[in-house]
């Protein structure tokens, strides 16, 4: 394949952008990435944008967009690059192999990537044969699944994809927010940036959501424009995180008032028992059986070591 192209220096009024081939067409940086600016400036541009002719003057590009944004702002006084350029006559296969390539250089693709990676292959090649020829390199089950799985992504709205792209939402989050109607996941996804929920935070969340939600008849909306969160959303004290905090244990407390009230016993009989400072008590999740967990810590194992008998002795009764 490395035959196939060839490196000019080409004058930046040349090139063109139809973001025909682009991985993460939903994300607009607001600045370019620091380490880049700074590495080119410290010994240039080491991984060259590339370009296809499109006619003896003309070139599109097909990967380095802040590569090339990037050595223009460093570069002010000249108005050529050196790129790696493909030929008119290549074919798509081969430009994908290149924007595939071209990417891995920077690690591994996200999930939205792969995604719109896969919406470009299926344009020109059998769903069979992508699986076969790139799934093995995105390390994915080679399965036709896998690629209609990421396929689903595409459908969310551009700033959930630019927050799953960044990783602040989620792979497993980014499914479950597909089952959801449009509505409902624009709410849930609103709050979570909002709160700035991380990730167990956001499975918590959503999953109080749905099962409040379902257990009321109601839309994830109105659920959470009921009064007793709504408020809780619009304190003026407290930061996001406590914010996030009490709304989380008011919604377990809504979906589990026994539980709830189980657990206030449960604490105020802990307490009177005065245990050692080394001891906790718990309880099974959600009071499902009856069973309690004592632990005891001890300074090392030599000091647990001598307390063996008794734990036997207490144990065995």
């Amino acid at each position: 394949m490395h035959s196939l192209h060839s490196f000019q220096t080409i004058d930046f009024s040349k090139i063109g952008d139809s973001n025909k081939w682009n991985l993460h067409p939903f994300l607009l940086p607001e600045k370019l990435p620091g380490r880049l600016i700074e590495s080119i400036q410290k010994v240039g541009l080491l991984q060259l944008p590339i370009l296809q002719e499109t006619s003896p003057e003309d070139y599109q590009l097909i990967c380095g967009r802040s590569r090339l944004q990037a050595f223009k702002l460093t570069t002010p006084d000249t108005n050529v690059i050196s790129c790696l350029i493909i030929p008119k006559e290549a074919s798509p296969e081969k430009l994908l192999s290149y924007t595939l390539e071209d990417q891995l250089l920077s690690g591994e693709l996200t999930v939205m990537e792969k995604a719109y990676f896969f919406s470009y292959c299926l344009k020109y090649l059998a769903i069979e044969t992508t699986a076969k020829k790139y799934l093995p390199l995105l390390n994915e089950k080679v399965q036709p699944h896998s690629i209609a799985k990421l396929l689903n992504l595409l459908k969310l709205e551009e700033p959930i994809q630019t927050s799953v792209h960044r990783g602040i939402i989620g792979e497993k989050i980014a499914y479950e927010l597909l089952t959801l109607t449009e509505e409902d996941r624009d709410t849930v996804y609103t709050k979570i940036i909002e709160l700035k929920l991380g990730g167990g935070k956001q499975k918590r969340f959503l999953s109080l959501c749905k099962d409040l939600a379902y257990r009321e008849n109601i839309t994830i909306t109105e659920l959470l424009h009921k009064k007793e969160l709504r408020d809780i959303l619009v304190l003026p004290q407290g930061n996001e995180p406590q914010k996030a905090a009490v709304l989380l244990a008011t919604m377990q407390k809504l979906l589990f008032p026994q539980s709830d009230s189980a657990e206030e016993l449960f604490k105020r009989k802990v307490t009177a028992m005065k245990l050692p400072h080394n001891c906790t008590v718990a309880h099974s999740l959600s009071f499902e059986t009856d069973a309690i967990t004592l632990t005891v810590q001890f300074k090392n194992l030599l000091e647990m070591e001598k307390q063996i008998p008794q734990i036997r002795s207490i144990t065995e009764e």
